[in-house]
């Protein structure tokens, strides 16, 4: 694979996904801690991605209709994950799992 569209998957998964190591992995490396911030804005509808780590699978499942938002999230037993949803829908359903 070129290497330039590694910069695609990066964007994918720390923009679109959301999918984050707090301080690029400087005060918690391997994915321990997992900060999850997706972008939902614009003309994109959904997203639904994951990322493996040295801690296992991070996923992500967003989608949105209308005022209303919905996210499922998968973390590897053993992580913690803070995650930041946008405040500007009514009704926002998420689902959190640790696998």
């Amino acid at each position: 694979m070129h290497s330039a569209l590694g910069t695609v998957e990066e964007f994918n998964f720390n923009h679109v996904l959301g999918i984050h190591s707090p301080n690029y992995g400087k005060t918690s490396p391997g994915f321990k801690s997992i900060h999850i911030e997706p972008w939902v804005g614009g003309e994109v509808s959904w997203a639904r991605g994951y990322l493996e780590t040295p801690q296992g699978r991070v996923s992500v499942d967003w989608s949105k209709e209308g005022g209303d938002l919905k996210m499922d999230v998968n973390i590897p037993l053993g992580s913690t994950a803070t995650i930041v949803l946008p405040s500007e829908y009514k009704n926002i359903l998420k689902r959190i799992v640790g696998v």
